[in-house]
């Protein structure tokens, strides 16, 4: 995945969070917003080609905090 593929999502019309993200955020208070802000300053950390069904990417972000995110 290239970096500008995942820029790409900053988008929320393209985001879909899964109901296991979205707990997880609850429960760490982190808001849709702060994972579109980070798509602004982030790097790819490890690209998982073979994943399925879709290839992913770990990327660290800056926001208000640094935060991990798997695309």
């Amino acid at each position: 995945m290239d970096i500008k593929d995942i820029i790409g999502f900053s988008d929320l019309e393209k985001i879909i969070i899964s109901k296991h993200a979205k707990s997880r955020m609850t429960e760490r208070n982190i808001y849709i917003n702060d994972v579109i802000s980070c798509l602004a300053d982030c790097e790819i950390i490890t690209d998982y080609d073979d994943d399925k069904p879709f290839p992913s990417s770990l990327t660290l972000g800056k926001s208000k905090k640094a935060m991990p995110c798997i695309w």
